[in-house]
This record gives structure tokens, sequence and C-alpha cells, in this order.
């Protein structure tokens, strides 16, 4: 199982860039703007999707809890913050666009960060969030059994004897939970929801055949790796 987790994590790190274009294209496809005056990642992690989704905005602000190993001098229009998303150093109403990507599963205060990117969003700004799906039968940051489809008392049993101490605090909010948080956080806001299917090289080699094939069938059309809900603010 070590050897699965090891491939997925290898495989992603050489792709990062392939899948922040993946979901840009599909925010450019349903007319997301993407560029203006100053663009939010959090959880920027090695900035490649600060990079992608900030390439035609003035300002693009990191905020992560951990400095990042790629050094950020070459990029003059990236400003990086160290920060918690539950509580962002920021006034209000400062952003054009804010991205939560593979974030908020990580996040114990989900509601409190919901409700922070819309209180530094413009009137008028967008907001792009991924997340994994929750009912998934394979845990996508480990490549195990999804636990989470277990009874709580039980899955921490189960991560305990999986020496995989990382699962126990991720908790991915379901489609519909998710929807809740934004709309709970926001009364006008209009969400444009897309199933995730990723594309192949994301996978490791050892599955890549039979994934292209249930890709092909339709399975993950049923079945999605995951959800984007890109959120466009009202003006007023």
């Amino acid at each position: 199982m070590k050897r699965i987790s090891r491939g997925i994590w290898r495989t992603l790190g050489q792709a990062l860039d392939v899948r922040a274009l993946y979901l840009k294209d599909i925010c450019r496809q349903v007319g997301l703007p993407l560029q203006g005056q100053n663009y939010l990642d959090i959880g920027t992690g090695p900035l490649v999707n600060s990079l992608v989704f900030g390439k035609d905005f003035v300002t693009t602000h990191c905020i992560d809890l951990y400095v990042p190993k790629k050094d950020i001098s070459p990029y003059s229009t990236l400003i990086f913050v160290l920060g918690d998303a539950q509580a962002l150093p920021f006034k209000g109403a400062v952003f054009d666009l804010i991205s939560l990507i593979s974030v908020i599963e990580h996040v114990e205060e989900q509601e409190q960060v919901v409700y922070e990117v819309f209180r530094a969003l413009k009137p008028g700004g967008s907001l792009v969030i991924q997340i994994p799906n929750r009912y998934f039968p394979i845990e996508l940051h480990s490549g195990l059994p999804n636990l989470l489809l277990c009874p709580r008392f039980l899955r921490r049993r189960l991560i305990r004897s999986l020496t995989y101490s990382r699962l126990a605090d991720i908790d991915i909010p379901s489609r519909k939970s998710m929807l809740c948080l934004i709309h709970n956080s926001h009364a006008n806001v209009l969400v444009n929801e897309t199933k995730i299917i990723w594309p192949a090289v994301l996978v490791p080699k050892m599955f890549r055949g039979p994934y292209k094939i249930l890709a092909w069938v339709g399975i993950f059309r049923l079945l999605p790796l995951g959800y984007l809900f890109i959120c466009k603010v009202s003006n007023i």
C-alpha cells in the first residue's frame, strides 16, 4: 500500500501543471474571468496553481502554513504570506479571484474557511473550489480503500493499523455539504458545478491502462473523482 501511495504522490508531483491547466480550462469554458487586479491562492504548496491561475493578474497572493520550497524571487507578481485559511490576514473585499484547490479537506473549520473566503472577495468576485469525491471507492490521497466510507470509530482503528496517520486529518466534504457551505456563507452567489475526470497522466502508470478504459466507457461520469465549484458573487 505504501508503494501505491508513493506512486500517487510521485506521479502528481511530476504533473501538477497538467492538473492546474485542466482546472483552469474548465473555468475558462464556463466563462470565468481569469484576469484582473488581485488573485489569492489558498494552500499554495509548490506554487503551481498560483502561477497558472495568476498568470494574467496584476498581483498574486499565495498563502500557506509553510514556506514554499520553490524560490519565488523570479516571480515579481507573487506575494507569499504565511497564514491560516481559517483567519485570512486580509481586509474585506480585496480579491477578484480566490482558489481553494485540494485544500478544504485538510482544514478543521471548513465553514469558517468558506466564510473567510467570501469576506475577502470583492463584490462580483469569483471563487474556485476543488475537492475529491468523498464517496469514490479509492481514497485518492493514498490509493487505499476509502476509509471515509467506514464508521468513524472503525476508521481510526484501520488508520492506526495501516500506519498511515495522515488520513486521520482528512475530512472531505460531500458534494451536497460543500454546496451547503457555499450557500450558507453567502446569500448572493451563483455556483457552476463540474465533475472532475483527471487526465490520465495524473494516474500512476500501473493503473493508467484500466483508468483510460473506465473513462472511455463513462464510469467517471457516474462516479467522478472529484468536483469543481466555480462561484460568482453578486455585485450587490
